[in-house]
């Protein structure tokens, strides 16, 4: 049995809203046509009598930077609504004026949404951005005689984005968004998350990239229809489902897609990592004169899963890696340093001080796996390979492995434009000097803004990445520093004249 909009709806059914912003570059464009499609077939089913909920979407579609363009299509798409082609579907359309930045399109986006009559009144919000990854992944481009218009947004961009629309009607308390979600590669950072965690509940992101494919959505929308008001079991068999349609897809460097990963935080569980990445920050300030910290982070870094070219790191395996190599050199008689506790004075009490921060950030990242640990940050994470613990955080370094990744050709299908959503596809059939200073540019782009955002300002991280993690690797990479990192931006780092502006939280560790 179902049942029309036009139906009395059901006293204890809710209402979601779904706005969808795909910000696509003309290798995607069609790629966002297709989730389109997937959106209008679901949303536009009749309500079902057993359905805990309705579900409304709102979608945006911009193709390369949103300046100048003319009549850019929003669409509405909801239950009993009607139409054969997408074009049916178009509640208005939007002249962006030249100069508009993505952040700005956004921001008009969310604006009308929450002024149109079909949408203004819902029990939930979810945000869905859809584009490429870092900065949403990083700088093409810019719009024709726009040179200062960037296509995509930084986690600061997102989170003014956030401040400036008007306050969505919502129970939470302020909270605008009960989710975002981030169709894009590599956007599970543990640096969004905290700079968004006063402005949303929940995030959904992968640490990986994005499958072409993007998100299943033609599914998406009955699990928002049968979740209701249980946010939490929507979201752990979101992530869930997601996995099982990318299971038996192959990853290896012949297909070159990589395992598909997902998760879900809590951002208002964000405090407990925040506190053990700044003790870890404090851990290797106090041995920065220790001679064999270098040796020990360049190890632990080589040995850890990265992402976006070895821009991010999986924050929980670097912690692992680092208890293992502290393990091995510690004294094994008395289990290594789970077993021992040295005095504030011994000459090895720098190294277990950083084994114990490491700790503290494992544990803060340890899934909610049974829906019993309520104050958890990690809400659900799986990954198809088993291999990804959920938040990445910036620690750019490029193994040789990387290297020779990005030495082959990119291509697929025989076709030499992938049209995907990973750093891969956008330099795609590229030389790799070329890719090079692409990440040159990345890395430049990423560290020009990094000081800036909240979760460098309250643990210490980005002082950190300046003042010890590039030294060491100008030490210990000297001739193959443009490789591993950039010449460039370690110049600038050793050169600047001003201290990294950073307000730890964190109590000072034992002298």
């Amino acid at each position: 049995m179902t049942q029309d909009y036009g139906s009395a709806p059901s006293a204890s059914r809710k209402r979601w809203v779904i706005l969808l912003d795909i910000a696509a570059d003309g290798q995607l464009a069609n790629f966002g046509i297709e989730s389109l499609k997937q959106l209008r077939n679901s949303a536009c089913k009749n309500i079902d009598c057993a359905d805990k909920a309705e579900v409304w979407v709102a979608a945006q579609m911009t193709v390369d930077a949103p300046s100048g363009q003319k009549a850019i299509p929003r669409y509405i798409f909801g239950p009993g609504k009607k139409g054969e082609r997408l074009s049916d579907f178009v509640a208005g359309r939007f002249d962006a004026p030249k100069g508009m930045t993505e952040q700005q399109a956004l921001v008009s986006f969310l604006q009308w949404a929450s002024e149109h009559a079909e949408l203004e009144i819902a029990d939930h919000y979810a945000l869905i951005l859809w584009g490429h990854g870092p900065q949403l992944l990083m700088q093409p481009p810019p719009a024709p005689g726009c040179q200062d218009v960037s296509l995509y947004l930084t986690p600061g961009d997102l989170r003014d984005a956030l401040q400036k629309v008007a306050v969505v009607p919502t129970p939470h308390k302020g909270i605008k968004f009960d989710l975002i979600g981030f169709d894009a590669c590599s956007m599970s950072l543990v640096e969004v998350a905290y700079e968004l965690r006063e402005h949303v509940k929940y995030m959904v992101a992968s640490q990986e990239e994005v499958p072409d494919l993007s998100f299943p959505y033609d599914t998406i929308v009955s699990l928002f229809r049968q979740g209701g008001d249980n946010v939490e079991e929507m979201l752990r068999q979101g992530v869930y489902k997601y996995i099982q349609t990318y299971i038996d897809y192959i990853t290896d460097a012949v297909t070159e897609m990589t395992p598909a990963t997902l998760t879900a935080l809590r951002l208002v569980n964000c405090s407990q990592l925040e506190d053990a990445l700044c003790e870890l920050v404090r851990a290797f300030g106090k041995a920065e004169k220790e001679s064999g910290l270098a040796a020990l982070l360049i190890a632990a870094r080589e040995r850890t899963r990265d992402f976006v070219s070895g821009l991010y790191v999986d924050l929980a395996d670097l912690a692992a890696e680092l208890m293992n190599i502290l393990n091995a050199g510690a004294n094994t008689t008395k289990g290594g340093y789970g077993g021992q506790v040295p005095a504030p004075g011994d000459v090895s009490y720098w190294r277990y001080a950083i084994y114990e921060a490491s700790k503290k950030i494992i544990e803060a990242l340890e899934e909610d796996t049974d829906g019993t640990h309520s104050s958890a940050l990690v809400l659900a994470n799986c990954s198809t390979d088993g291999a990804c613990n959920g938040g990445s955080l910036y620690m750019p370094y490029l193994s040789n492995d990387q290297w020779i990744d990005m030495s082959r050709p990119m291509f697929k299908g025989g076709d030499p434009s992938r049209g995907g959503k990973d750093f891969s596809s956008v330099l795609n059939d590229v030389a790799p000097q070329q890719l090079l200073h692409a990440r040159h540019t990345l890395i430049k782009n990423t560290e020009s803004y990094y000081e800036d955002l909240a979760l460098s300002q309250d643990t210490g991280w980005y002082k950190f990445i300046v003042e010890q993690w590039t030294p060491i690797l100008v030490r210990m990479a000297s001739r193959d520093l443009n490789v591993v990192y950039s010449a460039t931006q370690a110049a600038r780092n050793v050169c600047r004249e001003s201290k990294v502006r950073a307000t730890p939280k964190c109590k000072e560790l034992p002298a």
